[in-house]
């Protein structure tokens, strides 16, 4: 499909801010949105990407949106039904799994319904716009933040404006040309309206966390002012940021609290603790309002955290904070230089007695396999994590150990090419990429199956979040018969722990 150009002009701020006047539609034009599993076997989350594209247009009364999330194996046939006269077909979806769903959909809708757009947004996308356009099955690519970008081009698709108009898009012109329309400025999402939660059954995306019953997902900034070289943070927002003041986080979360009796919020911003000054304003307005709700990982890097008062640390304890994430990133200095984070290791060890100290649980990730010019790096990496793993894995709710993944638009993607690692050249080849078993040339094949074997099952074991990963399994029966093992299972992992053996995996079989 093709986008040719039309004599209209899209004027984008009234077509975001108000909904089209003296306008009475025979029928509603219906937009449908997918998003697909973040994993085999994963739990579905809250499809929060396609809630606020959705924003803006969910108060124009012209449209009908319909939210599909892959929940089972029959999503394909689930978006078909729906695809029937729509306006267009909208897929959000991150580098690996949810890359394979999502071009088996676009594949299937491109052959039943060739004439309607299919519209590619979300963080793979946004990288690798040029690979994603050039896909036979994708007509457009939103790059970036999608809120107005979005919103424009539905208006545009509706009335056949020129899309050469919007910012932040790539289509295939007449001639099948890539077209790019430059890229769209960081709104502040301050700016945009509460997520328009009707669109979906919320109760779907709910689970228990060791902190409470009824949790949901839940971001409260956008961007990352941090120049870490393995993220395309620094490269997609310019490392930009910004975050909802204090009194909005506290009303939408009790919102969600009356009204759906949302317990516990789990934050996925980029970086939550950016500003000292917004968190503690966030606390104090919980306080005030006495609401019974919990929340965290609040995601933040250690260096700023550091320079938190006592009496901020203490505020964010009494305002409901759970837990703290940070990327570690390396238990060795040298790692720590490689993706530019200026704080020691010893720093590590600071962080997770201050949170100790103030009843706040602390979250931990790693990477095996950063590249660097010593030719033993990866072998004195691998020990000196387990080393600070041994120290520290009684005094923390969770531990991650990922390889070292070249991502695209990172500042170590060009380095990890230049030392070999070739990448993939399709979007399928991106759907098999994973954090645990992407392997480069200068990671000898015991690490990356002894890091997949951590992660999968041993550290699960030593932080204990697998009782809680086995307590939201939906099957009453499943659920049951993991947590009657779970004893036996803890032990065999305990025991490895201590050996240091990691071979013959034969628990993943659970």
């Amino acid at each position: 499909m093709s986008f040719t150009q039309t004599t209209s002009q899209l004027e984008t701020d009234e077509a975001i801010e108000s909904p089209s006047q003296n306008l009475t539609p025979v029928k509603k034009h219906k937009i449908v949105l997918f998003s697909p599993k973040s994993g085999e076997g994963h739990r579905p989350t809250i499809p929060l990407a396609l809630l606020a594209i959705s924003r803006f247009l969910d108060k124009d009364e012209r449209f009908e949106i319909k939210i599909i999330c892959s929940e089972d194996n029959q999503f394909i046939e689930n978006v078909l039904d729906e695809l029937e006269g729509a306006l267009c077909l909208g897929i959000t979806c991150f580098t690996g799994y949810p890359v394979k769903e999502a071009v088996e959909l676009a594949s299937a809708a491109k052959k039943k319904f060739p004439d309607i757009p299919t519209i590619f947004g979300g963080w793979h996308p946004s990288v690798l716009p040029i690979e994603t356009i050039s896909h036979p099955s994708v007509d457009i690519v939103v790059a970036g933040q999608g809120e107005k970008p979005f919103t424009n081009l539905i208006n545009a698709l509706v009335s056949k404006s020129n899309l050469k108009d919007i910012h932040g898009l790539y289509f295939k012109d007449s001639s099948g040309e890539v077209v790019h329309t430059g890229f769209s400025e960081l709104e502040p999402i301050k700016n945009f309206p509460t997520l328009p939660y009707h669109l979906i059954k919320l109760e779907d995306f709910t689970f228990e966390t060791f902190f409470a019953k009824k949790v949901i997902d839940f971001y409260t900034s956008s961007g990352c002012p941090f120049e870490c070289t393995f993220c395309v943070e620094p490269g997609t927002y310019k490392r930009k940021w910004n975050g909802l003041p204090p009194e909005r986080v506290a009303d939408e979360w009790e919102m969600l609290n009356k009204k759906y009796g949302i317990d516990g919020i789990n934050l996925v911003d980029n970086n939550f603790c950016v500003n000292e000054k917004r968190v503690r304003g966030i606390c104090e307005e919980l306080i005030d309002r006495s609401l019974s709700i919990s929340w965290g990982p609040a995601d933040g890097v250690i260096e700023q955290l550091l320079k938190y008062s006592g009496d901020t640390w203490e505020l964010m304890s009494k305002g409901g904070c759970t837990s703290i994430l940070v990327g570690a990133d390396s238990a060795m200095n040298e790692g720590l230089k490689i993706v530019k984070k200026h704080n020691a290791v010893d720093d590590i060890y600071k962080f997770v007695e201050i949170c100790n100290k103030h009843n706040i649980k602390p979250a931990l990730s790693f990477m095996i396999g950063l590249p660097s010019e010593d030719k033993d790096f990866v072998e004195k990496e691998y020990q000196a994590t387990l080393d600070l793993f041994d120290k520290i894995y009684k005094k923390v709710t969770c531990l991650h150990l990922f390889l070292f993944t070249p991502y695209p638009g990172s500042e170590l993607y060009g380095v990890a090419i230049n030392k070999g690692w070739k990448p993939p050249t399709s979007l399928e080849g991106w759907s098999k990429l994973e954090l645990q078993t992407t392997c480069t040339p200068w990671v000898p094949k015991k690490y990356s199956l002894n890091v997949e074997f951590l992660q999968e099952y041993v550290l699960r074991f030593l932080d204990g979040s697998f009782k809680e990963i086995f307590k939201n399994r939906r099957n009453p029966i499943v659920r049951a018969t993991l947590l009657l093992v779970f004893p036996i299972l803890q032990g065999l992992a305990l025991a490895r722990w201590k050996l240091r053996y990691f071979g013959s995996c034969i628990e993943l079989s659970f």
